[in-house]
């Protein structure tokens, strides 16, 4: 039986000029919210201290090549979900440009990329590379029909740059099969 908090639409796509009026559209229906996130992409140019291109030119590289070569969906918030624990490390926040960027990765991620707590990844966000370290490896959550992410940067970083936004809500109507829009 369902408690009214299982999750079976997702939209996905939205753009961030879109999210205040379709929010009010929802709630207007009285759809409750259960899910808000941010998502930028970006793709990975290296780690550990060696380029993506010195790892794939290298024979000893244990790195899965899906976590290298992908374009990544990242998102960002300062806490960790309640349905999320960490494995390992903890989240820290960014306060200024200072600051070194910590990130949190999911477990199978980090794995896939041979990677741990302290570890340093260089992304590239639209052209602009960004130093990061590993600072959490919170377990993966595949027992509930959410949107999921598998890097979280903290708060501060990533809120002008270009993304897409997903929404996760409950239609009352729909009982058995989740739903997936996609706004192009």
């Amino acid at each position: 039986m369902d408690s009214g908090k299982q999750p079976n639409m997702i939209l996905y796509g939205i753009e961030t000029n879109q999210m205040t009026e379709l929010k009010s559209l929802t709630e207007s229906y009285k759809l409750p919210i259960l899910q808000q996130v941010p998502v930028v992409t970006m793709k990975i140019d290296g780690w550990k201290g060696k380029s993506k291109a010195q790892w794939l030119a290298d024979s000893t590289m244990t790195a899965e090549r899906w976590a290298v070569n992908r374009e990544a969906r990242v998102t960002y918030r300062d806490t960790i979900s309640e349905d999320e624990t960490l494995v390992e490390g903890s989240l820290k926040p960014y306060r200024n440009p200072s600051d070194s960027i910590f990130v949190s990765l999911g477990t199978t991620f980090a794995e896939a990329l041979d990677v741990k707590v302290g570890d340093e990844i260089v992304f590239n966000v639209q052209g602009t590379r960004m130093v990061t370290y590993v600072s959490s490896l919170p377990g993966d959550r595949i027992q509930k029909f959410i949107y999921q992410v598998f890097i979280v940067f903290p708060n501060g970083i990533l809120e002008q740059a270009p993304q897409f936004q997903v929404l996760v809500i409950k239609h009352q109507i729909m009982r058995r099969w989740p739903i997936i829009v996609a706004l192009l």
